[in-house]
């Protein structure tokens, strides 16, 4: 079965991206608490009512690659609300010149999970929308919610 992945180019150096990616709090929407920036770290996610999960930073390869565990979640919008536990999220930088290509993946998250719609729509705005912008203008994107 197929992780789901999408990728986006950035007219953005990869350092300029890492920085953007790892500073979760200005593209990921939602009450974040805890640290993202160094392999150990744990932050949790959560918009009430809907989604809350525990990342815990597994991989950081400045410039090149992050990777979170997901290590404990609970989706109250779906009828598996644990489907998250156990998988991993991934950022791939490869850098073009002046562009930067970034290959995200959710790796577990397959089109057998009861969420995969519903959260692979959310991961294209969040990356496609709000990654991109907040890495090419440095502008914290607003909440829907």
């Amino acid at each position: 079965m197929s992780d789901y992945s999408i990728s986006i180019t950035v007219d953005r150096s990869a350092a300029e991206a890492f920085r953007a990616i790892t500073a979760v709090r200005g593209w990921w929407f939602g009450e974040i608490a805890g640290s993202s920036e160094q392999v150990g770290d744990e932050f949790t996610y959560q918009v009430t009512g809907v989604h809350w999960s525990k990342q815990q930073v597994t991989e950081r390869v400045p410039d090149q690659r992050i990777a979170w565990r997901v290590i404990d979640s609970e989706l109250t919008f779906s009828s598996a609300p644990r489907e998250w536990t156990g998988t991993t999220i991934e950022f791939a930088l490869r850098s073009h010149g002046k562009d930067t290509t970034i290959v995200f993946t959710h790796r577990g998250l397959v089109p057998a999970f009861a969420c995969h719609g519903a959260c692979s729509n959310a991961w294209a705005t969040l990356i496609d929308k709000n990654l991109r912008r907040w890495i090419e203008t440095g502008e914290v994107q607003p909440s829907p919610w």
